[in-house]
């Protein structure tokens, strides 16, 4: 890689300007950076010190929040230390500095001053920053912990024990309990740049080209002459006013005209290069460190929006994950505010959307974007002929129309009480069927995912660390081959519920699987993915830390792997299941009623056979609406997204 660099940097700007730069084998190339390298090179580069900076900065900017369970603890002594860690520093500065140590040395040591408070028990007063160029840690060879650190200044060198220290570090693969550096893949591109940027200075210096030699044929003059000869050549022609003019000799000597070539000085597209390679090395786009000479708007923000929830974003989770692990109490949670902006589009689909499919009143879209209401617009508008459904007009079908005698005679079967009952059973066991069907494939999946921990931790050198299940765990990963998982089977399921519902109204029509109810579908596998995955961490989260508190071996960690799958098997996944597959039929029978042009829907209850008697939905059996207005609990549907106690176990069905 680096011989590519040198050659296209050869190419663009001539090969005469690195005659005294010899470009070796790979083996022979690397060297031994030393921390000081890379403090340098974030100081001299650029590129690279805007860059560094950029990402410290909306660090930096991080928004705490404190949480107990689902509530947000405010006023607390921590929250004040994170947004004022000692009296020097400010939060926003603090953790800048904290994000500038992690990219330069790879890694950042936080001191901790605690003191005693009442009950005998300590409380953090502050945290300072130590330069991480001036610490030398040591660390237990067996668990990896680190023991104590060694912190030398110009005139002292001072002890401090690890339980003082709160230690944070990108591993580096050679010594994983040390830090790398973010510059240590391009510090040889910026010694290069570096290199140019230095040698074209002095050209430049110099009018950029060499005007010529004088060649002497007379004997060798002395160095008095010589001095004569300058002195006179520079108050004859110096000076950037006589610049071009002819110069005229006497005696015996010729002068030759030199230049460099026009290619050599070419060099300002190697600068190019450069910030091609310091946007791969750090993740900030171009727009960013203010080059946008190629950057539409478009273009621009899309860039932004992906550093802050590319690069930014993971950089603040790994922060506020060592906090967890090292100052926050077990019965506090510390998080942060998401800096990723709104996507002003997706957002825009969404109300149309609402609007288009009468779920959402124009003024719920207008207060969404921050408008002022309308006076006539609270109504749900129908999309075809956009009347309120409040003048009680009979609606049109979304999709096609239906079959006259329906239209003027059709009356919804579930009217009947009878009907309901019957209607119930058949539901019944068409949910327990596809409940089955979605569990198997969880199971399988949770297993696989339990199969891919083991072979990590087996694979791991030195397991005993209290960041392993971070480094092991990959929830993008993970997140991404459980939704693969299982959209295909909801989508099935959808799709049969909602020609279930259209044969239930007589409907002969085909159903559509619109653009809409994919996108809903997308969502809703998004989130689940999602969710299953934060539930296992967490629970794995709490048996890696109680191995590692115990100095369990691996076997036994193993178990607890194991032993925490198994109980994800045996309960957790079947209400999951059942609460997804609930969801989604539902939604797909809502789907199938309005492309048969059904004008109202039916609650029909269901005692449960997990959930007991739900006595608020047993109230609601045989409750009418139109299709774009909420039951009386709230919810457009059973097991539509709402509160956990009307959606988890309820067996209700329209």
């Amino acid at each position: 890689m680096f011989k590519n660099f040198t050659s296209r940097v050869k190419d663009l700007i001539g090969g005469d300007l690195f005659s005294n730069i010899s470009v070796l084998p790979f083996s022979k190339y690397r060297k031994n950076y030393s921390s000081g390298d890379f403090l340098n090179a974030y100081k001299i580069s650029l590129y690279a010190n805007k860059a560094i900076n950029k990402r410290a900065e909306k660090v930096g900017q991080i928004n705490f929040k404190l949480m107990k369970g689902d509530k947000e603890v405010e006023d607390n002594d921590l929250t004040k230390l994170l947004s004022k860690p000692n009296p020097n520093f400010t939060g926003n500065e603090f953790w800048e500095l904290y994000q500038k140590y992690m990219d330069i040395f790879g890694s950042v040591y936080m001191l901790k001053d605690s003191g005693l408070i009442m009950g005998g028990r300590t409380r953090v007063n502050s945290l300072t920053l130590l330069r991480s160029d001036k610490v030398k840690p040591e660390f237990d060879e067996k668990t990896g912990e680190l023991l104590r650190i060694e912190h030398k200044t110009t005139t002292a060198t001072t002890i401090y024990q690890g339980s003082e220290v709160i230690y944070s570090h990108r591993p580096d693969p050679a010594d994983m309990l040390l830090g790398e550096s973010l510059l240590c893949s391009g510090i040889r591109q910026i010694e290069t740049a570096t290199q140019i940027d230095e040698y074209q200075s002095k050209i430049l210096e110099n009018g950029g080209r060499v005007e010529g030699v004088f060649n002497f044929k007379t004997d060798k003059l002395t160095r008095e002459q010589l001095t004569q000869l300058k002195e006179k050549y520079q108050e004859e022609y110096g000076n950037a006013s006589k610049a071009g003019l002819p110069m005229f000799l006497s005696g015996d000597a010729s002068y030759e005209k030199l230049g460099l070539n026009p290619q050599e000085l070419a060099y300002l597209e190697t600068k190019g290069v450069l910030l091609t390679d310091i946007v791969i090395l750090t993740g900030v786009p171009k727009t960013i460190l203010g080059a946008t000479s190629d950057e539409t708007f478009s273009n621009a923000d899309a860039s932004i929006r992906i550093f802050l929830s590319e690069t930014i974003k993971p950089l603040l989770e790994s922060l506020t994950e060592n906090l967890n692990e090292n100052l926050i109490p077990d019965d506090l949670t510390l998080t942060f505010i998401d800096p990723t902006p709104e996507d002003k589009e997706e957002v825009r689909k969404d109300l149309e959307s609402g609007i288009k499919n009468y779920y959402m009143t124009p003024n719920e879209a207008r207060k969404a974007i921050g408008l002022d209401p309308l006076p006539n617009g609270n109504d749900l508008l129908a999309p075809m002929n956009v009347m309120p459904l409040s003048d009680g007009e009979v609606l049109e079908p979304t999709v096609e129309p239906i079959k006259e005698e329906i239209k003027s005679e059709y009356r919804h079967p579930l009217k009947s009480v009878d009907n309901r009952r019957i209607y119930h059973g058949l539901q019944q066991k068409r949910l327990n069927r596809r409940q089955d069907m979605l569990l198997d494939i969880m199971k399988s999946y949770f297993s696989g995912q339990k199969n891919r921990l083991i072979e990590k931790i087996t694979a791991q050198k030195k397991f005993k660390r209290k960041d392993l299940l971070g480094d092991i765990f990959n929830q993008t990963l993970e997140i991404k081959l459980a939704k693969e998982s299982v959209l295909p089977l909801l989508n099935k399921l959808l799709v049969d519920s909602a020609i279930d519902a259209k044969e239930i109204a007589g409907s002969a029509w085909d159903f559509n699987e619109t653009a809409d109810i994919q996108s809903w579908l997308d969502k809703k596998t998004s989130v689940f993915a999602e969710r299953i995955n934060e539930t296992t961490f967490k629970k794995l989260k709490n048996e890696f830390r109680t191995s590692f508190d115990e100095g369990e071996s691996r076997k036994e960690l193993i178990g607890r792997i194991e032993s925490t799958y198994g109980d994800i098997s045996k309960g957790r996944a079947e209400v999951i299941a059942r609460t997804e597959v609930h969801g989604v039929t539902q939604y797909g029978t809502i789907q199938g009623y309005q492309q048969a042009g059904m004008q109202i829907k039916i609650w029909v209850w269901a005692p449960g056979t997990r959930g007991g008697v739900r006595e608020s939905h047993q109230a609601m059996d045989g409750e009418e609406k139109p299709m774009g207005t909420a039951f009386s609990n709230g919810l457009m549907f059973p097991g539509a997204d709402g509160p956990a106690g009307e959606v988890i176990n309820c067996e209700c069905f329209i």
